[in-house]
């Protein structure tokens, strides 16, 4: 895993990370890591939250997404897999401003280890050899060794908005 920071948009807060995650076993030793050291904030969600999102979406992939898409969807699709997915495949880095699908926002509430154990579920079953994906609504059919990498830069992405503290 390669690890580096960067400065945030806005100033007086934590810095971002820029994550190369090259397995899920990364994504969990990170998240073990931050339940252990604490950690600052470059973003709105803590680390249940982000956990309980993550996971959220990596069992809709599977199971089927449950909020409709925006309207505009099907005419942008086309789009967004030809200017985004490869990027996402190539777990390169980048600004993206997308509103999470409403099932999968987290509650305010969300406890880091319980949301790491649902996160740890979720990677369990979209690793499984026989995992069987649905559809992208935003870029239409994956194969599953590519869903797997869209879950990896997804999980890149917001893990880096979490900052290491000193060790306590």
């Amino acid at each position: 895993m390669i690890v580096k920071t960067r400065a945030s948009d806005e100033a007086g807060t934590a810095k971002r990370r820029e994550l190369a995650f090259q397995s899920f076993d990364e994504v969990l030793a990170d998240c073990k890591r931050l339940a252990d050291v604490g950690y600052h904030h470059a973003g709105n969600w803590n680390l249940g939250q982000i956990c309980q999102h993550l996971a959220a979406y990596m069992n809709q992939s599977m199971d089927g997404f449950v909020d409709p898409p925006p309207f505009w969807m099907p005419y942008a699709k086309p789009v967004v897999r030809a200017l985004y997915l490869p990027k996402i495949l190539k777990g390169a880095h980048f600004k993206i401003k997308a509103k999470a699908p409403e099932s999968t926002l987290p509650s305010t509430n969300a406890d880091d280890e319980v949301r790491m154990h649902e996160l740890e579920q979720a990677i369990a079953r979209i690793t499984a050899e026989d995992a069987q994906f649905v559809d992208s609504p935003a870029v239409g059919n994956l194969s599953a060794e590519e869903w797997r990498k869209v879950h990896l830069w997804h999980c890149q992405h917001h893990l880096s908005f979490l900052v290491p503290a000193a060790k306590r």
